[in-house]
């Protein structure tokens, strides 16, 4: 699995994952979402695009509700898009979207942020 950041602007960041969606620690020993985002990165809205994503394993399922969970914690917010149908299938099947923000495509990600923001 990859993340990479593909866009900042006012405080939002859009990102790339793309491979397999799995947990593991990096070689610094800090998280993903560390490495890609940096200090503060869960205070901060990201828009996590899935659409490279080739599937999604139950410690990739772990890792994405455990990185909600933090930017919830931190004042932030994650909103996934872009998902395969493969990855869709998996997510509804799971029922997550009762549990993380997941919708179509970016544009329709943009409007759930837009639609929370003071």
């Amino acid at each position: 699995m990859k993340l990479t950041v593909t866009g900042c602007e006012n405080g939002l960041i859009q990102l790339d994952c793309s491979g397999t969606i799995t947990a593991f620690p990096t070689p610094e020993g800090l998280d993903m979402w560390q490495v890609a985002l940096g200090p503060g990165g869960y205070a901060r809205s990201v828009l996590l695009d899935l659409s490279k994503a080739d599937y999604l394993d139950s410690n990739g399922v772990s890792w994405l509700i455990i990185a909600h969970k933090h930017f919830v914690q931190a004042g932030g917010r994650l909103i996934l898009h872009s998902l395969p149908r493969r990855l869709q299938d998996t997510v509804d099947l799971l029922r997550l979207p009762s549990i993380l923000d997941i919708v179509a495509n970016e544009t329709a990600a943009r409007g759930l942020l837009q639609k929370v923001a003071p």
